[in-house]
């Protein structure tokens, strides 16, 4: 099994590879409808429902940048949906995940003496794809 270095995955948002990321993450899960009846015994039996997942990126603030927190705010205030990528799109051998979304939440923070930095989420919206290079 080959293992990935966290350092050539990246995410794209509408064509734009967003610079200075340090951490970004990748989550799904699915509503789990109970179906638990009196004939079920002493455990609980469930069935998947509904599916989500959210993109999480953390960058490095820069205001100055074309992608990243100035480019997502105009597209959440706007309410602009995206197209994303997250993984490996350039290494033969690699992949990534695709989809579309809304930037459901930027967080900027500036602490004294330490660098500034944001995070934007992206709700993903319908049913996301996966592409593997060769």
């Amino acid at each position: 099994m080959a293992v990935v270095n966290g350092v050539n995955l990246l995410v794209e948002i509408d064509g734009e590879v967003y610079g200075c990321i340090t951490t970004q993450g990748l989550e799904f899960s699915s509503d789990m409808i109970d179906t638990t009846c009196k004939d079920t015994g002493e455990y609980k039996t469930f069935v998947p429902g509904e599916k989500t997942g959210t993109l999480t990126a953390d960058l490095l603030y820069n205001y100055d940048a074309t992608e990243g927190v100035v480019s997502s705010f105009e597209k959440f205030k706007a309410g602009t949906e995206v197209s994303w990528k997250w993984g490996d799109f350039s290494n033969s051998g690699g992949g990534y995940f695709y989809g579309e979304g809304y930037i459901s939440g930027i967080t900027m923070s500036a602490p004294k003496n330490e660098v500034a930095t944001a995070t934007i989420t992206i709700q993903i919206t319908g049913e996301p794809g996966t592409t593997i290079l060769t």
